[in-house]
């Protein structure tokens, strides 16, 4: 892939409009239609400037599935804001900022559905990316920001202390990357407040007895 200009290159709102062009040509008109030429116009950039960072249409698609899961976590863009959050509740306030995410996210599914057929047999190698970018860095992140939650509530006493958090996490993300898929063919079932209903039947197996919380 064709290295893209480094953070602080002021070139950061460039690549985010190349990125939402792309979503948003393949959501109208699909992948196969969408062209480079029209995608450099939409995002207001020259076509040599969108090769600067992306060496082809299949390279810029597949980083837009990426950034669409890398947007799906909170732990490098805003775990800070939950400091400010008394630590009893902060699971419970980050699992509503996914339920809050989930209508973007779904508006983005159609287009993220292409990519991955794009990718399930790129023969260079796009399959394995989008699969490590995966593997070592977005699951792990948003992992790590549920656990983490949790900790802090276990600390403050508002859960048991014999919580499996890592098997919570992994039952939060399944949830989240279930209702999401239901978007794509049933729509009125992937509504935040039934996200929000699914998470509070797992917190409800989380909670420490009465007299027991903080």
């Amino acid at each position: 892939m064709t290295a893209a200009p480094g953070p602080g290159s002021g070139d950061d709102s460039k690549r985010d409009r190349i990125l939402e062009a792309a979503r948003s040509i393949c959501a109208r008109s699909g992948f196969e239609a969408a062209r480079m030429e029209e995608i450099a116009a939409e995002a207001r950039v020259s076509k040599g400037t969108l090769y600067r960072y992306f060496e082809s249409k299949e390279d810029l698609l597949l980083q837009s599935l990426i950034d669409s899961h890398l947007g799906e976590s909170y732990a490098h863009s805003a775990w800070e804001d939950l400091a400010g959050v008394p630590p009893q509740r902060r699971l419970e306030e980050l699992l509503d900022r996914y339920a809050r995410l989930l209508p973007e996210a779904t508006r983005r599914m159609p287009v993220n559905m292409q990519v991955w057929g794009l990718v399930a047999g790129h023969a260079s190698g796009g399959r394995e990316r989008l699969l490590e970018a995966l593997r070592a860095r977005i699951y792990p992140e948003r992992s790590r920001e549920v656990t983490q939650a949790l900790a802090d509530g276990i600390a403050a006493g508002a859960y048991r202390p014999d919580v499996d958090a890592d098997g919570f996490a992994a039952a939060v993300l399944a949830v989240f990357d279930g209702t999401l898929y239901r978007s794509t063919f049933d729509p009125e079932h992937a509504h935040p407040d039934a996200l929000r209903a699914s998470f509070r039947g797992l917190l409800d197996g989380l909670r420490a007895p009465r007299g027991d919380s903080a």
